[in-house]
């Protein structure tokens, strides 16, 4: 019997495309760029940091079906352009992103905590 992976989950604001910032990058990349935006935003939630790797990005652009040179460009825009993504050690992420997982880990903890105390 095959292995079930598993799903992970991260909220997605369904009005995302409305975002300021999201109508400017759909501007520019249509919504091609809108889905590529989403995939990287989905490998992120599937990091242990919520972040990814800036350089190579040669397994992510053949996850993506996109040149390595078209992500790269896509990816900087994401930062410097949009204010989509961030930079720092090099990695990029999703400031939203991040603060969205960090409440969740920490509900996660709470919960767990408390089913932990009742089972005493």
């Amino acid at each position: 019997m095959a292995k079930h992976k598993e799903a992970y989950w991260f909220k997605h604001d369904s009005n995302a495309r409305y975002d300021s910032k999201i109508l400017e990058m759909r501007g520019d990349y249509g919504y091609g760029g809108y889905g590529i935006y989403w995939a990287i935003i989905e490998s992120m939630r599937d990091s242990s940091d919520f972040k990814l790797n800036f350089s190579p990005q040669k397994s992510l652009s053949l996850s993506l079906s996109i040149s390595e040179e078209k992500l790269t460009d896509f990816i900087k825009d994401c930062i410097n352009k949009y204010k989509l993504f961030s930079l720092k050690d090099g990695k990029f992420f999703s400031d939203r992103l991040l603060k969205q997982m960090k409440s969740r880990l920490q509900l996660q903890s709470k919960m767990s905590a408390n089913a932990k105390q009742k089972h005493l």
